[in-house]
């Protein structure tokens, strides 16, 4: 059986199962996914992004976009904004 693990190079990030954890990943636009343990749906899902560079810079734009909202100074100021709409600073 395949691993659950999550792949990335810079151009390109993507899983390798359809666990419900991990479809936030396609649902976000940055990644691909194969059912669970199916080799086969691995090396056609590699094989796709290979042959097609602007998917894998898509694939890449979109995931590093979805990772900048999870930055310690984007959750700061976040948190800061909501703690000064409460008045309380």
């Amino acid at each position: 059986m395949i691993g659950n693990s999550v792949l990335s190079s810079k151009d390109n990030v993507f899983y390798n199962s359809d666990i419900p954890e991990l479809q936030f990943v396609e649902k976000n636009g940055f990644g691909v996914s194969f059912p669970s343990g199916f080799a086969d749906g691995l090396r056609k899902k590699l094989e796709m992004l290979l042959q097609h560079d602007d998917m894998r810079h898509d694939l890449g734009l979109h995931g590093r976009r979805y990772a900048q909202r999870y930055l310690w100074d984007t959750i700061a100021l976040e948190f800061e904004n909501v703690i000064s709409s409460l008045h309380l600073l």
